[in-house]
């Protein structure tokens, strides 16, 4: 059959089923992760900086204030609220809120890998759950958006 015949192409059959399928699990891993981001949020806003202290930042014990916590509980909560949208809009790599989630995920990695490495106020121990969560997370959109971008290619 010549290429563009109706077996041939990407958008029917299996291979769309098993991107939706795909998507759905992103989605699913999302929603997850924004829900666990909410356990930061309650400390950060209920003034329980010593949990974002010990779990956290613990090489920096008089760095984390009331006003650092409350700061880090309000850019948790709008990366919360981006990850939630990006799931709700069906993990679309051709929207913007696609993008804005994995940006989000660059900008939790690179604050976190700084702390670390930079200013010396986290553990790698430390470092290992949120680096562990932003790692998979940019993989994941970033393997997404490949896919869409081969299959975009096809067409």
């Amino acid at each position: 059959m010549a290429s563009g015949t109706k077996a041939n192409r990407p958008e029917e059959g299996q291979g769309v089923q098993t991107g939706r399928t795909r998507r759905k699990m992103l989605g699913a891993w999302l929603y997850a992760v924004a829900l666990l981001r909410l356990i930061s949020v309650a400390a950060a806003f209920s003034g329980n900086v010593e949990l974002l202290h010990e779990q956290l930042f613990s090489l920096a014990p008089t760095a984390m204030t009331a006003l650092h916590g409350r700061t880090f509980g309000t850019w948790t909560l709008t990366t919360c609220g981006v990850c939630i949208l990006c799931a709700r809009d069906g993990c679309n790599p051709d929207s913007a809120i696609f993008h804005a989630t994995g940006i989000t995920f660059l900008t939790a990695m690179g604050h976190f890998v700084t702390e670390v490495l930079v200013y010396r106020t986290m553990t790698w121990a430390n470092f290992a759950s949120p680096g562990l969560v932003a790692g998979i997370s940019l993989l994941w959109l970033a393997a997404e958006y490949a896919r869409a971008s081969k299959l975009k290619q096809k067409l």
